[in-house]
């Protein structure tokens, strides 16, 4: 199409001059007949040649001054066209709530709008036609444009660089007004980026509200558990000690009663306090080497006589491949299994339950374990399926389900899966059964030392300060110890602990090992450990922490103050036992043998397995 309309631009131009030539040709030769009629034919000649070279000058002329006039008519169209549209461009653009910008392909300011400017007024001056990007950054984070940007403006700078020469990106960057911008960039054919700044100010606003919201809810839930729990540990402790003396059977089975009915209502308000520290983000897990297949029989164990109770098999399955030493949190990884195991047995009325684990090498000396647990029992609904991991979600939510429980255990179960690297799903059968499955990713671990032949011998004789404000869990824990050999010394306060400290040094009879409260009134167990690190006499003291809560804050004071162990109450004996074996770095022993060695004070009731619940 331009080839032809340029075609027709040079005829038509043209024109003028052919239409001389003709003209001239047509009077030369009817003067050149004329004259050779009078017998002149060189006049004729002459006078034809004349007006022909006269007409056509003529004619060009004509024709160039046609010309020239409608080529510029031309591009002054064309130019008058080409201004409206970029008008058109820059009010579209200048209509836009949000800024826009233009970089070439050389990264320089082409255009951008009166948003752009005013989001960035405090280098506005800068914002100009061929400024480089890098250049406008740098130094509008000299000025002090950007929240964050001080102290480390070079780096800060390189971020965002970086981010810049991204295809497509979009990154949330907060100004010192108190602004949030939301830009998104994305390159152009020609090599150019074109970006847009939305404030999301108030979006951010609301999303701060609502994690305040949620961190409120999270710290009411903990503070609640933690001041249920208080009692109800004094309740447990009493009761297990009261299972301890001399009792008639209707006594026994009283008492055996409330201690389960204790151990569930401890249970859900684990899983709430679970629950709010996933959600404040303040759960941390642990790294150290433990026995797959003892943590595996553990669990079995502690769930056999629920089985039997229901006429139910109880299977473990553990691959051969199946590293004897990982390296992680046992903790948090059986209290999966045993969630899962329960959740089994609590659906399941004929068949049973099997439990099954396989490995596959990763390299660089990680396993990924591929975990199920199986039961023949009722099955989930396929329209559950969906949302059966939602936390308060149940697949029967009536007020007349058969079975109970919070709705938080898979919840749990699957946030603790995702933050140990892995997945879980669930496969169903509506009364045929469910298969939960779930991977996740270890390290290969080292087996512990040789076990000494009597663990208990080293704990005779040692003296052993126990500080709890409770007094029920205060001599509870009092007895284990006593019972093992130690000489104990009990204080109720963080006050009472420093006196007797100091009065231990002041006699040259120093303890070796504090058990101490994190919770108390008044000077609490970090501020007591702080103390004792702060004097020099009291400085090597070995401590164990006892607590009701764990997170990552706690974890980073616990290094600070150099303590050697944690718990959180209630206590099992095999857990202080072997977290003091620990503390004192004392050859640790199989867990087997740990079992063996607090197997007297466990007879009083300690609670297997209820060691870092919390």
């Amino acid at each position: 199409m331009e080839h032809r309309a340029e075609s027709a631009t040079v005829a038509l131009a043209a024109a003028p001059a052919l239409l001389g030539a003709v003209v001239a040709g047509s009077i030369g030769c009817l003067a050149g007949i004329a004259a050779t009629m009078l017998g002149y034919a060189w006049i004729g000649l002459a006078v034809a040649a004349t007006l022909a070279c006269l007409l056509g000058l003529a004619a060009t002329r004509i024709g160039a001054i046609v010309r020239h006039g409608w080529v510029a008519e031309e591009l002054a169209r064309a130019r008058a066209n080409a201004a409206a549209a970029e008008q058109r461009m820059r009010t579209a653009i200048e209509s836009l709530d949000d800024g826009f910008v233009l970089f070439d392909a050389d990264d320089r300011l082409i255009l951008c709008n009166e948003r752009y400017r005013e989001y960035y007024a405090l280098s506005a001056d800068l914002i100009r036609p061929g400024m480089r990007f890098e250049d406008l950054v740098r130094e509008s984070a000299r000025r002090g444009q950007f929240a964050g940007s001080d102290g480390c403006i070079e780096r800060w700078v390189a971020e965002r660089l970086a981010h810049h020469r991204q295809a497509d990106s979009v990154i949330e960057q907060k100004l010192t007004d108190g602004r949030w911008l939301r830009i998104a960039e994305r390159r152009t054919p020609d090599g150019g980026t074109v970006g847009i700044r939305v404030d999301i100010s108030a979006l951010k606003a609301a999303q701060e509200r609502a994690e305040a919201a949620n961190r409120a809810k999270s710290d009411f839930l903990a503070n609640m558990s933690h001041e249920i729990r208080t009692p109800l540990n004094g309740v447990i402790g009493m009761v297990e000690l009261a299972l301890g003396t001399e009792l008639t059977r209707e006594q026994q089975d009283h008492l055996q009663t409330a201690r389960s009915s204790a151990h569930a209502l401890l249970g859900v308000l684990n899983d709430i306090l679970d629950v709010s520290k996933i959600e404040a983000g303040k759960l941390a897990l642990e790294e150290a080497s433990f026995s797959m297949r003892a943590m595996l029989e553990d669990v079995v164990k502690s769930f056999a006589v629920a089985a039997h109770d229901k006429g139910l098999a109880l299977a473990l399955r553990v691959a051969p491949e199946v590293p004897l030493w990982l390296v992680g949190d046992r903790a948090r990884l059986r209290q999966v299994f045993a969630n899962l195991v329960s959740n089994a047995l609590k659906f399941t009325d004929r068949g049973g339950v099997e439990v099954s684990v396989a490995a596959a090498s990763e390299g660089a000396g990680r396993v990924r374990l591929e975990c199920a647990v199986r039961d023949t029992g009722v099955g989930v609904p396929a329209d559950k399926i969906e949302t059966i991991f939602d936390a308060f979600s149940q697949a029967d939510a009536s007020t007349t389900r058969r079975f109970g429980g919070t709705g938080l255990g898979l919840s749990i179960c699957r946030r603790l899966v995702e933050m140990m690297g892995g997945a879980i799903r669930v496969e169903s059968q509506l009364g045929r059964g469910s298969t939960f499955r779930f991977s996740v990713g270890l390290l290969r671990g080292g087996m512990p030392r040789p076990a000494a032949p009597a663990i208990t011998q080293r704990l005779h004789g040692l003296r052993v300060l126990v500080v709890d404000d409770e007094p029920s869990s205060r001599e509870r824990l009092g007895a284990m110890v006593a019972e093992w050999g130690a000489t104990v010394t009990a204080a109720g306060s963080g006050e009472e602990a420093l006196a007797a400290l100091a009065a231990a040094c002041a006699r040259r009879k120093p303890f070796a090992l504090v058990l101490l409260d994190t919770e108390m009134p008044g000077v609490d167990g970090f501020a007591v450990a702080e103390a004792v690190r702060r004097e020099r006499p009291l400085a090597a003291t070995t401590i164990v922490m006892l607590g009701d809560a764990e997170d990552a804050g706690a974890a980073l004071r616990f290094r600070t103050l150099r303590i050697r162990g944690h718990l959180v109450k209630p206590v099992a004996a095999q857990d202080l036992l072997r977290s003091i074996v620990l503390a004192m770095d004392w050859t640790l022993p199989p867990m087997g043998l740990i079992d063996a060695a607090s197997g007297a004070a466990n007879a009083r009731g300690s609670p297997a397995g209820a060691a870092r619940r919390g």
